[in-house]
């Protein structure tokens, strides 16, 4: 587990959340998800999947993110 500082972010957050612009309000996930998309590419050990059955490790050029949600229905 690592601890880091998220001050500076949430003054952001919260910056941003009260512009009178109409757009669903910020969460830290858009921050979070930005920060892994920039860092990724100078650590391709962690962009990488295991091939278990050839037990070779491929590491990958792009950056891909997917983030699951759910809706409720009534």
């Amino acid at each position: 587990m690592e601890e880091c500082d998220v001050t500076e972010l949430e003054a952001l957050r919260l910056f941003l959340n009260s512009e009178p612009i109409e757009r669903p309000k910020l969460s830290l996930l858009p921050f979070l998800m930005r920060a892994l998309v920039v860092v990724l590419p100078n650590f391709p050990q962690i962009n990488a999947t295991f091939d278990d059955e050839a037990g070779l490790v491929h590491r990958h050029a792009a950056v891909h993110i997917g983030v699951a949600t759910q809706t409720r229905t009534a």
